[in-house]
């Protein structure tokens, strides 16, 4: 039993990560699962952890991505080129593959002469399918091949859904492009075109692959952060706004460039609308573009 004490008060954490919704597993240095928790255990088939412990954990995952995960595993990856989120397939006990996703870490001590790695799993199954069903749907826009309005909304609902249920944070962010309708009407609609797929590009790279982003209509653009903390986030925000005032320099563009952001996070303990989330953003955002008018 793993014990830390406050106010005098025993925690048992091993017991608290044994009844997480996600995946817990715990490896020694050959890749043999040691513990693992009944969140790995369910997902997997199986019915009690001892049924996996002694196993090895690449096992449980499929052919096309074994190789890759053994790679990062035996650090043969570089670090910087691993992401933080994987990913893959695996093997249930009846023999049907399920996604999954992984976020391995560093291998860690865990004993005397001893080292392992642990790791989070986490049942992405339905996020999949929903993937797949949405591909029949138009939930993209065409200018910028960014979630469209639709698209942004059904990804968004499930997401929240899953944040609500892990207790995770989730922030929404709602940026508008600054004097857009003077780009447009003094350099032409091809000109805001190009401005708009220029946000886009820019907006791809500075957030991760694991958010959901959208142009939501005209020159408004929305960013669904999960699981990240507000610092995290306000980080990912300056570095995007940053990164389109040094766009606007390399483009050589005929006028400033600039948007203003407004964020709004989720309560991690009670149930929160996407609607909510956007409206509030959206006053927030406002409120910065009037004091950015009076030079605040």
């Amino acid at each position: 039993m793993v014990e830390c004490f406050l106010d005098n008060e025993p925690i048992d954490f091993k017991d608290m990560v044994s009844h997480l919704a996600d995946g817990i597993y715990f490896t020694d240095s050959k890749g043999i699962v040691i513990y693992a928790n009944q969140g790995l255990v369910t997902l997997l088939g199986f019915e009690r952890p001892s049924e996996i412990l002694g196993k090895s954990i690449f096992s449980f995952i499929a052919l096309e991505y074994r190789e890759f995960i053994k790679k990062i595993y035996a650090h043969e990856i570089s670090p910087e080129l691993v992401p933080d989120r994987i990913e893959v397939k695996v093997l249930r006990r009846d023999g049907f593959c399920t996604w999954a996703e992984v976020r391995p870490t560093d291998r860690r001590t865990i004993g005397p002469n001893k080292s392992g790695s642990y790791g989070v799993v986490r049942d992405i199954s339905e996020f999949k399918q929903l993937q797949e069903n949405l591909q029949n749907l138009a939930i993209t826009d065409d200018l910028t091949n960014l979630y469209n309005r639709r698209g942004f909304k059904l990804m968004a609902e499930q997401e929240l859904k899953h944040s609500l249920r892990l207790q995770t944070p989730t922030i929404l962010l709602s940026m508008d492009i600054d004097d857009f309708k003077y780009i447009n009407d003094t350099f032409g609609h091809e000109e805001g075109d190009k401005v708009l797929k220029l946000v886009a590009s820019t907006l791809r790279h500075c957030f991760r692959t694991t958010d959901i982003i959208a142009r939501w209509g005209g020159d408004e653009f929305v960013v669904l952060a999960l699981d990240a903390p507000v610092g995290y986030v306000s980080l990912l925000s300056d570095r995007f706004e940053q990164s389109i005032r040094k766009a606007s320099l390399s483009e050589l563009l005929p006028y400033p460039l600039s948007v203003t952001t407004g964020m709004e996070s989720s309560d991690i303990l009670e149930s929160v609308s996407l609607n909510r989330l956007i409206v509030n953003a959206d006053r927030n955002m406002y409120a910065s573009k009037r004091k950015k008018r009076l030079g605040e």
